[in-house]
């Protein structure tokens, strides 16, 4: 049986998937971790979904959350990519479809709102203040990132804040 723990981090360096090592101070583990919680605060979302029998909105997160790893992965081999895209125009229609379908049922809420209707809500608003924290934290690599990438990180901030709204109004 192979361990989990490998002593190799204890010296102040971690090894992605490029075979590199890095100092942990580096920014590409406070980009790598910003996805790593943003997938945690989904799954938890998640069972918020499940407890309140949110069908069509679990298969819709799950969807996300294999973009989400997909993107950390993309970002941990950022220096051996050779422009594979790992973002299509169709990953950000979804959204922006699904943004739109529950925009229609939601009215907007201009300005700032007050969180905490019910957990599922307040949960979805984590998950919103995450991405927008992922979105600002790529900016921050000395890498090209692919705009498709951008782009979905944008809408998926704003597709999370309907996604709040429309779990409060059924509070």
């Amino acid at each position: 049986m192979s361990k989990i723990y490998t002593k190799q981090g204890d010296g102040g360096y971690s090894t992605l998937y490029d075979g590199n090592k890095y100092y942990k101070n580096n920014i590409i583990f406070d980009v790598l971790g910003d996805f790593d919680e943003l997938n945690s605060h989904i799954g938890l979302l998640i069972t918020n979904c499940i407890k309140r029998d949110y069908k069509d909105e679990i298969e819709i997160l799950r969807k996300i959350q294999s973009k989400i790893m997909i993107l950390a992965t993309y970002i941990a081999e950022l220096k051996n990519q050779k422009h594979q895209v790992y973002i299509y125009s169709s990953d950000i229609q979804f959204l922006e479809k699904n943004i739109d379908q529950y925009s229609e049922k939601n009215p907007i809420i201009v300005g700032f709102t007050l969180i905490g209707k019910n957990v599922t809500e307040s949960q979805t608003h984590v998950c919103r203040s995450i991405t927008r924290r992922v979105e600002r934290s790529i900016y921050k690599l000395n890498y090209k990132i692919d705009y498709n990438i951008k782009m979905f990180l944008n809408r998926l901030s704003d597709f999370f804040f309907i996604l709040a709204i429309k779990f409060g109004n059924d509070y």
